[in-house]
């Protein structure tokens, strides 16, 4: 029996982490920091508007995912790797993308939160 190739599966993580993969340094060190900005601003100024903050913490999160795996990729291309290095940029990585998922969560159900505590049943 003749099986297909092996078709790729794509995944929101694995489109996210294309995406990053093809972004200058330039443009994701702007997005990690002007996220980041963004998202303190808006916590710190404006607290109603938290959920928007988180959606800007997820974007600073994306730029730091990227740049930890731009960073992997040079290190492993080096001749040689400082003991450490890898693990240390793929444990950043990590917590990157973790933080990154624990905003974008958070922002979605806060804005769900604030959009549904706008309502009221009819006559109540």
């Amino acid at each position: 029996m003749n099986r297909p190739l092996e078709e790729t599966q794509e995944s929101v993580n694995s489109v996210i982490a294309d995406r990053a993969r093809t972004r200058s340094v330039a443009e994701l060190w702007t997005t990690a920091i002007g996220g980041g900005v963004n998202a303190v601003f808006l916590w710190l100024q404006f607290p109603s508007l938290h959920w928007l903050a988180a959606g800007c913490a997820a974007v600073a999160a994306y730029g730091l995912w990227g740049l930890a795996d731009r960073a992997i990729s040079v290190v492993k291309l080096r001749n040689y790797e400082r003991r450490g290095a890898v693990g240390l940029l793929k444990t950043a990585r990590n917590v990157a993308a973790a933080g990154g998922w624990i905003a974008a969560l958070g922002a979605a159900a806060e804005l769900m939160t604030a959009l549904v505590g706008h309502l009221a049943l009819p006559g109540g």
